[in-house]
């Protein structure tokens, strides 16, 4: 029996010479097959560490502030849009307008409703703002109470 470091050429070449054409086409596609497993965990996970990448690059964190900041602001405005139409609910003079105001109302309800659930899954979510969002805000959208509350002269209900 040879050791490893003594096989020459000529003994390669006649083992192979030796293979059948099957034989010889199954191990050629069976290396094929190893190296396109070797290379796809490979690839697998280096697509993890370019996600991480791509979650902390400068134009995602960017991103993030803004649309943060947005959600934010349209949840103040939304509250203080919501604090004007309670006053014109009260003041209104016939039940038609009323019945519109508290239509009014309620409409903007859902929408501020609807900005606060964007918003904390923004924050909620590892691949947006959860890592990288801005600090100076809440990471949970505030109640519509706790908002209006601090509005002046805002009715409650």
């Amino acid at each position: 029996m040879r050791r490893i470091d003594e096989y020459d050429e000529q003994y390669i070449s006649d083992r192979i010479g030796k293979m059948t054409p099957l034989g010889l086409f199954a191990r050629v596609v069976g290396g094929l097959l190893v190296l396109c497993l070797v290379f796809g965990v490979i690839g697998y996970f280096a697509g993890w560490f370019n996600t991480a990448v791509d979650v902390t690059r400068p134009d995602n964190v960017k991103v993030q502030y803004e649309q943060i900041y947005q959600d934010y602001q349209a949840l103040q405005k939304g509250a203080q849009n919501i604090c004007d139409l309670r006053a014109a609910r009260d003041q209104a003079g016939n039940d038609d307008e009323k019945s519109q105001r508290v239509s009014q109302v309620l409409a903007s309800q859902q929408n501020y409703n609807r900005v606060a659930a964007t918003y904390n899954a923004r924050w909620q979510n590892a691949f947006k703002a959860k890592y990288v969002g801005p600090h100076e805000v809440p990471t949970v959208a505030p109640d519509l109470q706790s908002l209006t509350a601090k509005i002046a002269g805002c009715a409650q209900k």
